[in-house]
């Protein structure tokens, strides 16, 4: 790909930088905006994360939602993890993209990647996320793998959460080849897996992972690569899904506890009935004898 670049008249390669820079953008602009957003603050990051406004999400048919892997599809014990997969469907020449995953702190919490304790890593094919520097906790997860194969190139970060937003999960990935505009391949088609997150059970019964955020940007730019003009990247407009429920319990006991408490309420009632029986029994028998 460099090879390709080098050979570029002096005036496209200034564009195609130009470009590599818009879209390396993507990952400080979008953190940041998060971290100063009204509502990044320690009093409301405790409550439930809200989905996104309606007025972001736009009628068409490319998609961003969210699908959960819990173990056998059962409730998620408390300490347990399970996974939050990411998808896009029907997207065409996608060439970077970042997303925000909301949740409830009280209820679940993402899983770091020093934590050895993670009970797994996700199904997805892929490696884990790239962590960051600057006090940000890496989280284990997958992102790019939609992106991985695209003769494009990606770069990506997360996924991770910020120091000072411990309530939102942030992951970004982008293409660093030059447009199509400029000789550069086309971008990605199709659906698939844009990240996995695992996150693990605080207990409860019930909580919402939200998608807060979702970019995805187009593989060219307009206008349409003169360099002699500020280029601007092209966001390809997409619906934004709602949230998605999980299904906890309390611990990893509360299936055996149920079981006791039932077997002792069917003994208690067997012995009951069984006492009950006997006693009519004597009481009859001693109504015979008595005649």
């Amino acid at each position: 790909m460099l090879n390709d670049v080098r050979t570029l008249p002096p005036l496209r390669l200034i564009a195609w930088i130009a470009i590599v820079a818009a879209l390396a953008a993507i990952f400080l602009v979008s953190p940041s905006y998060a971290q100063e957003a009204p509502d990044a603050s320690p009093e409301a990051s405790d409550a439930s994360p809200e989905a996104p406004d309606e007025q972001d999400t736009q009628e068409t048919g490319t998609r961003v939602f969210l699908e959960i892997e819990a173990p056998g599809g059962e409730p998620v014990n408390k300490g347990d993890t399970f996974f939050v997969h990411v998808m896009v469907a029907d997207v065409e020449n996608l060439s970077a993209f970042d997303f925000q995953l909301g949740y409830d702190r009280e209820r679940v919490q993402p899983v770091s990647r020093d934590d050895d304790d993670s009970g797994g890593t996700p199904t997805a094919d892929g490696e884990l996320g790239v962590g960051v520097e600057g006090g940000d906790v890496r989280v284990q997860g997958e992102l790019g793998q939609f992106v991985a194969d695209s003769p494009r190139g990606s770069l990506c970060s997360g996924p991770f959460v910020r120091g000072s937003l411990q309530d939102r999960v942030l992951a970004l990935c982008a293409g660093v080849a030059a447009p199509p505009c400029l000789g550069g391949p086309e971008g990605v088609d199709g659906s698939g897996r844009l990240g996995t997150v695992v996150f693990k059970s605080r207990g409860g019964e019930t909580t919402d992972i939200v998608l807060v955020q979702s970019n995805l940007v187009l593989d060219d730019v307009e206008p349409p690569c003169d360099p002699e003009l500020d280029l601007t990247l092209i966001r390809i407009p997409h619906d934004s899904g709602g949230p998605v429920t999980v299904l906890l319990s309390g611990g990893g006991g509360s299936s055996v506890l149920l079981i006791v408490i039932i077997a002792v309420v069917v003994v208690a009632v067997l012995g009951g009935g069984l006492g009950g029986f006997l006693l009519y029994q004597r009481r009859n028998a001693s109504s015979v004898a008595s005649d």
